[in-house]
């Protein structure tokens, strides 16, 4: 064999392996928001589905919760873009702090997030959503004029009896929020 050759049949599985490897990350890539490290709106699609539907095969409750950055976009414009995207960060600690492991969160849009809280009613729900809020209160963002309070709107969506889709329960949160606001 030439040593081109040789160079080929070694590299090529090495090569091979590498690029299997590489493939998860890609996908975690494609599937999660970069500046919060929650799942995206791609991300949340099919386990939030998933989720609906077995709650309704196994008639168990099922809450979402909406959620929207207060005045980010007066963040942005009065401390920059930096403070901005660590505000998004500090609401996503926020529900890392405050949701349990399987519930599913995700950057939803530039400043809302959606949460979907399995086996979970709407007393519940009101419960979750009112510990992020106070754990926002609880930790401010510092910033170069001080210290932050991020606040977020929230509205809970439960699942009701024979609803046909999830969109419907998001509509509800959806509306609930820009009530709260």
């Amino acid at each position: 064999l030439h040593s081109w050759a040789l160079a080929v049949v070694v590299a090529l599985p090495l090569v091979l392996i590498q690029r299997a490897l590489a493939l998860p990350t890609l996908r975690e890539q494609a599937l999660s928001d970069h500046k919060t490290g929650l799942l995206n709106s791609r991300g949340i699609d099919q386990p939030a589905r998933r989720e609906f539907a077995r709650a309704r095969r196994l008639e168990q409750p099922l809450s979402v919760l909406l959620c929207d950055v207060d005045d980010l976009r007066e963040i942005n414009n009065r401390h920059g873009h930096l403070e901005g995207d660590a505000a998004l960060a500090v609401v996503a600690a926020a529900f890392r702090a405050e949701l349990r492991a399987y519930d599913l969160c995700a950057r939803f849009g530039g400043d809302e997030f959606l949460v979907v809280l399995p086996e979970t009613d709407e007393e519940q729900a009101v419960g979750v959503a009112q510990r992020i809020q106070a754990w926002l209160a609880e930790n401010p963002l510092p910033t170069s004029e001080g210290k932050l309070a991020v606040g977020i709107s929230i509205g809970v969506g439960t699942l009701h009896e024979g609803e046909p889709e999830i969109g419907t329960m998001l509509a509800r949160a959806d509306a609930a929020m820009y009530e709260e606001k």
